[in-house]
């Protein structure tokens, strides 16, 4: 199987784009819920679609690669980041919008650690893990 590379940057691009979004809604004095709730939406679906094209085609092929440094590389990354689709769950469960609201300054501290999550594991696959794709497809 092809791995296409430059979707994988797109869809980096589109979540950094939507993170950018979150970070500009909790980056206001009081909450504004509606564009919050968009925010998030968008987000997640990102992110959701995202994680589940590297865990079905993205880490299974990097895995198994005949290399043992690649599959290590991929073993590793895939057990040391593979929670982000979890604590984002848990964190759209535990913040409804009646505590967004009644304690927005912690709301927006765990927002701001969720997206640095985000942007740390898009940065460390981008200059570690998706180099290596070039050398499991062959090109």
């Amino acid at each position: 199987m092809r791995i296409d590379r430059k979707m994988l940057g797109d869809q980096h691009g589109a979540l950094e784009e939507s993170a950018r979004a979150l970070g500009a809604v909790v980056d206001a004095s009081a909450p504004d819920l509606e564009a919050l709730a968009k925010a998030k939406w968008q987000l997640g679906y990102r992110l959701a679609i995202h994680l589940a094209h590297e865990d079905q085609h993205v880490y299974p092929a990097l895995k198994a690669h005949a290399n043992g440094r690649v599959a290590h590389l991929a073993g590793l990354f895939e057990r040391e980041m593979g929670d982000l689709d979890q604590r984002f769950r848990d964190y759209l469960a535990i913040w409804s919008s009646n505590r967004v609201v009644s304690e927005w300054p912690a709301f927006v501290k765990e927002t701001r650690l969720l997206l640095a999550a985000l942007a740390q594991r898009i940065k460390l696959e981008e200059q570690e893990l998706y180099p290596l794709i070039g050398q499991e497809t062959g090109r």
